[in-house]
């Protein structure tokens, strides 16, 4: 369910809050997130911080026990009509949910944030879109309440998310250029030897 939705095409910057707040911001230290990584931290002053065009993030923590993680998630559903598309994001999301566990979290307690899923090239693909419905219904039938989310539209985010307390801030970024999802290995298909001229 989601509680306090954030609107994708408003411009500036977002902050979405859990009932917690915020420590030591300006002493953040801050841990960058790249495409198909996975961040977990217990401490105070770490965010992490990634940039997000048609992927998605999930941001999980459990506010009892100050523990909390993000992803920087690829590819998702039947992208590519490869069944390996779902099987890795599948794997993404329960990757998080295991790390976030291992560091201390109680599963009862998880709560998200979702970040992500933009169009950012006009009339290609619905990857962002396939993305953020994905994160949606995972979540959903896992049974973990999603607080707050920004999917869709067609610009890019910079996400900073404080795992202890659930804080995020997000930005929209205008005029970047933001990498497409790389293919894994196990979607691309040996098309044969080419012979160049």
């Amino acid at each position: 369910m989601i509680r306090s939705p954030l609107n994708p095409q408003r411009s500036g910057s977002v902050t979405a809050r859990s009932g917690i707040g915020a420590r030591g911001q300006r002493d953040a230290v801050v841990v960058p997130l790249i495409q198909g990584e996975i961040k977990v931290s217990a401490r105070p002053l770490e965010c992490i911080s990634t940039l997000l065009g048609s992927c998605v993030s999930v941001c999980l923590f459990d506010p009892e026990t100050g523990v909390g993680g993000m992803n920087h998630m690829l590819l998702a559903g039947k992208l590519l009509n490869d069944p390996n598309g779902i099987r890795a994001s599948t794997n993404e999301i329960e990757r998080l949910i295991n790390a976030t566990l291992k560091a201390g979290a109680v599963r009862t307690n998880l709560h998200a944030k979702l970040f992500g899923g933009a169009q950012i090239t006009r009339g290609l693909t619905t990857v962002g879109e396939t993305n953020g419905a994905f994160a949606e219904s995972y979540l959903q039938r896992e049974g973990i309440d999603v607080d707050a989310s920004s999917l869709g539209g067609d610009k890019a985010r910079r996400v900073h998310f404080w795992p202890t307390t659930g804080r995020v801030k997000m930005k929209f970024v205008e005029d970047i250029v933001v990498a497409p999802p790389r293919i894994p290995r196990s979607v691309m298909k040996d098309v044969g030897d080419v012979e160049l001229f």
